[in-house]
């Protein structure tokens, strides 16, 4: 019978400690007996103790209680250190794990040293036509390209594989310890199984450290010193990763004027927002009744929601289509069908090279979100 140790950093989180027992119990059955489950709960809240809230009958529960907050990556090996398994799951407090989460991935492992499951983020799959599974768990991509393993609950490690660089120097700044444990165990050879079963899924809270830029980026340069006080990069490597953290800087510029174009679209769209579903009026006096959208993001499935009762939502139109789901088709650019009246192009930091992309090679008549709210709001200046 295989050990799986799960560890589990906790702060102000006890609502979440139910959720995880539940998921590992299920998890540990569905394993039909091969596996014996182990949680360790790190409390890293010294305000707020968590020994008392984690009773379980099928599985090992042991809380770890704190005189001091270590931060994220400080609970983790804090959490290694009691922990017995022969295998290793870092999770968040508030991730989920699908049912045949422990099974599949021991299965899967075989001479791995790690193995990594596809992962869900934000209700869509995290590999796509973007970041390609195949290639995002690798040395390059992880310099190159960023981190390439979503978060680290994907993963499942031998204990023996965990590198001691990682376990013996603490980062300060939340963010970036699961960067570092990936390049170091990729530094040191060590050889990442790929799970293709989705098996993972990473929730949005306000805790996430990971989505604060500043702190990331600040933690990525603290990953880059570590590894250079290593010494255990060649100068090569050494040079890609410091690299990696000053294109960090050109990367969050652009993901800051992408979700300026976004934000103006937003703004636009509350501007015309009216009980009388403004957009859909606008479309059925221009005669547009069968609709296909371009792009199923944020903006793209708000404006299928809106439209979905008062025109034909046709389709969605995204490159990634293989890789989504919805209750209407999905299609890649190539598929489109041809009884469509009109594309919405919902992509609003694209440029108008897409537009003329989109509409050569379909034929469609085509619209961006966009050039629809200003049609809008300058018709409403002449009212």
């Amino acid at each position: 019978m295989e050990k799986v140790s799960v560890i589990v950093p906790v702060y102000k989180g006890k609502k979440y400690i139910k959720g995880l027992i539940n998921q590992l119990e299920i998890c540990t059955e569905a394993a039909g007996g091969a596996v014996k489950t182990e949680l360790v709960l790190v409390n890293d809240d010294p305000g707020d103790r968590i020994n008392d809230c984690c009773p379980s009958q099928r599985i090992d529960v042991q809380a770890i209680e704190t005189d001091r907050n270590r931060g994220i990556h400080g609970a983790r090996t804090r959490g290694l250190q009691y922990s017995t398994g022969e295998y290793i799951v870092f999770l968040d407090q508030d991730d989920k794990i699908y049912p045949n989460y422990l099974k599949s991935q021991l299965s899967s492992i075989g001479i791995g040293d790690a193995v990594v499951c596809r992962a869900v983020n934000e209700g869509r799959q995290f590999y796509n036509h973007d970041i390609k599974f195949e290639e995002a768990v690798s040395f390059s991509h992880m310099c190159k390209k960023g981190n390439g393993i979503l978060s680290p609950g994907q993963v499942l490690l031998r204990r023996s594989a965990i590198s001691t660089v990682w376990k013996d120097n603490i980062l300060r700044q939340n963010g970036a310890d699961d960067w570092l444990l990936w390049l170091c165990m990729m530094n040191e050879n060590k050889i990442f199984s790929l799970n293709q079963e989705v098996l993972y899924e990473h929730v949005i809270d306000g805790s996430n450290y990971s989505e604060s830029t500043l702190g990331m980026y600040e933690s990525e340069k603290e990953v880059y010193e570590v590894i250079k006080n290593s010494k255990c990069f060649s100068e090569e490597r050494l040079g890609q990763l410091r690299q990696a953290v000053e294109n960090g800087i050109e990367t969050r510029l652009k993901e800051l004027d992408r979700l300026k174009s976004i934000a103006a679209t937003y703004d636009k769209w509350l501007s015309v927002n009216t009980p009388n579903d403004v957009i859909a009026i606008y479309l059925k006096k221009a005669g547009y009744s069968a609709i296909g959208i371009y792009g199923m993001g944020r903006i793209g499935m708000r404006l299928h929601y809106m439209l979905r009762t008062k025109l034909r939502v046709v389709c969605f139109i995204d490159r990634n289509a293989a890789f989504l789901k919805s209750d209407i088709p999905i299609c890649p650019l190539e598929d489109v069908p041809p009884q469509l009246d009109l594309i919405i192009l919902t992509l609003v930091d694209k440029d108008d090279k897409l537009l003329k992309e989109i509409s050569d090679k379909t034929k469609i008549p085509i619209k961006s979100m966009d050039n629809i709210l200003r049609d809008i709001l300058l018709e409403r200046e002449t009212w």
